[in-house]
């Protein structure tokens, strides 16, 4: 997100965003499995990958969801598909997983943006535990996005001469100031304020402020 977090849902933002997809790569078949369980036991459902090299294959045609990668695999191992991931910024959320209890590992993974790592064989309880946090900043990472796409398909709405008038509604000046500034009656700006709150489903003067400043759009300058 290029622009500061949304503070408030614009009210035209109504739909719920979509359950995470689910997908398990391991080059060891048995360990694969049992992570499947522990997604199944959570409720979900998941695609299982034999290796780094088939999941990058299939990366680009996947739905954005929870990845569960083994940390050590003899083709592509698990820190370059957590890169992948990662670059494809599409709110994915990666779970990195290892026979192996190496803290230098582990921390190494957190930095590179997973969001947590699991010990194998894993233990169901913890495993289904984690799975939960990963579904809920998933949910978040969803919503913050479509709420952002919003604002900016409002901002793409908005004429010429209403982001004229709205910069300099955000530089605090008044209505009639205005007016004189660009050479047009006061009630011509009157107008494009209200076509402003309508059209960004603000409702008030201040939600168009809190809109304005959330769409990163900059005030007038003098």
């Amino acid at each position: 997100m290029t622009h500061a977090a949304a503070a408030a849902t614009p009210p035209n933002v109504s739909a719920s965003p979509s359950a995470p997809a689910f997908y398990v790569i391991d080059d060891l078949s048995a360990d694969r499995h049992v992570a499947q369980s522990a997604i199944e036991i959570a409720g979900h459902s998941a695609r299982g990958f034999s290796g780094g090299a088939q999941l990058l294959d299939a990366l680009s045609g996947l739905a954005p969801g929870v990845f569960l990668v083994d940390l050590m695999m003899p083709d592509v191992d698990g820190a370059a598909v957590l890169d992948a991931v990662t670059r494809r910024d599409a709110g994915d959320v990666v779970l990195m997983m290892s026979a192996h209890a190496d803290i230098a590992a582990a921390v190494g993974a957190i930095r590179r943006g997973a969001h947590d790592f699991l010990l194998k064989p894993l233990d169901m309880t913890e495993a289904t535990e984690t799975l939960a946090r990963a579904v809920s900043l998933f949910t978040s990472r969803q919503e913050a996005e479509r709420i952002e796409a919003s604002v900016r398909d409002i901002v793409t709405s908005i004429t010429p001469k209403e982001m004229l008038v709205l910069r300099h509604l955000l530089a605090g000046k008044r209505n009639k100031t205005i007016a004189f500034e660009l050479g047009v009656s006061e009630r011509t700006i009157e107008v494009h304020r209200a076509r402003l709150i309508k059209r960004s489903n603000s409702g008030t003067f201040a939600g168009l402020i809190a809109f304005a400043v959330r769409a990163g759009i900059a005030p007038a300058e003098d």
